[in-house]
């Protein structure tokens, strides 16, 4: 039997289970077989239009939890099946979640599964409903599910290490981080977090150690560069070698994306700052204005940069985007 999915159909992402449940279809599993039932009802709400996706899930998991005195033995068992099928349950949950959040229905979903962690006190399920509340801006609520996990669970320490930042708790961040990092060590996530915390309270020197590790686990990444760049904008405390690891960072993504309007702007102020003509010339000549919608904007925020360092001899950088933007303008108009 020929399912016609619908066009915000999640099911079609997961070929297996998608393959399973339309067998079903004919005698779809009773909650007597709570396994797959439960299995049923997530695969179904993944098919479901985005309005009622959350009200389907939602639903049943109340339902199943008022037919199973000890919930956890069903959902391992949900979750074997699942992942049979070639998806973790908790990777469904996920974007289920994210679903509820962006149509508005946060609070409903972090109820759901908060009512699933409390049942099976699984870390991964925990972890879902603390990073829906972070999601819906419930910052308190993010911090209180988290601390509810003692198993030595990476994710649960780099997600509570974002609440505190986001509450502005940079210190208790810091530390949550720090755990984090020591139980995932290959994992960048809580590696950027750090470098913002160590940012926010002003603590360059660890900012850039921090970012350089960041760079051995990435490679090229223009995020991290971003950070490097205003890390050293925001103090003294700077050597030259991580300067010029920033700076050679934002040339090389600039040579890939040349039209990354926000990676030119940081880069020319970063060259600025550093009174470095031969940067700024450099990201001059390899911006691309093409894509950018209002190229006049560009030569006006380049032209604040260039008033700051209130050197005339850099005028000759900004005449390069000034010939550049009327170009563009003439052929626009052509």
């Amino acid at each position: 039997m020929q399912i016609n999915e619908n066009l915000n159909s999640l099911l079609p992402e997961f070929p297996k289970l998608l393959a399973w449940y339309t067998q079903q279809q004919s005698k779809p599993p009773t909650i007597d077989n709570l396994p797959e039932f439960h299995l049923w009802v997530v695969a179904k709400s993944l098919r479901a239009p985005e309005a009622i996706r959350c009200r389907v899930w939602s639903e049943a998991i109340a339902e199943i939890v008022l037919s199973c005195t000890s919930i956890l033995e069903s959902v391992v068992e949900t979750d074997r099946l699942s992942n049979d099928l070639g998806v973790s349950l908790c990777d469904i949950y996920s974007k289920l979640a994210e679903s509820a959040i962006r149509i508005g229905e946060g609070p409903k979903a972090f109820k759901a599964l908060q009512t699933l962690a409390d049942q099976t006190e699984l870390a991964a399920f925990r972890f879902l409903s603390a990073w829906t509340a972070l999601n819906i801006n419930q910052l308190a609520t993010c911090i209180s599910e988290c601390e509810k996990v003692n198993d030595p669970f990476a994710p649960i320490h780099t997600l509570l290490g974002q609440a505190y930042l986001e509450s502005g708790l940079a210190g208790d961040a810091i530390d949550s981080l720090k755990v984090a990092i020591q139980l995932s060590p290959s994992d960048p996530l809580p590696l950027v977090q750090l470098v913002k915390a160590y940012m926010v309270t002003g603590i360059q020197v660890e900012a850039g150690r921090t970012i350089d590790k960041c760079r051995k686990l990435l490679g090229p990444n223009i995020e991290i560069e971003c950070l490097a760049a205003m890390s050293i904008m925001s103090g003294p405390s700077r050597t030259d070698d991580f300067c010029a690891r920033t700076l050679t960072g934002l040339e090389n993504f600039l040579i890939l994306q040349p039209w990354d309007f926000e990676a030119f702007a940081l880069a020319f102020e970063l060259a600025a700052e550093l009174n470095s003509k031969q940067w700024a010339e450099k990201y001059a000549k390899l911006v691309d204005l093409s894509e950018i919608e209002h190229p006049l904007d560009l030569a006006k925020q380049v032209a604040s940069i260039l008033k700051k360092t209130g050197d005339r001899q850099w005028h000759d950088i900004s005449r390069l985007i000034i010939d550049k933007t009327l170009a563009l303008t003439k052929s626009t108009l052509q």
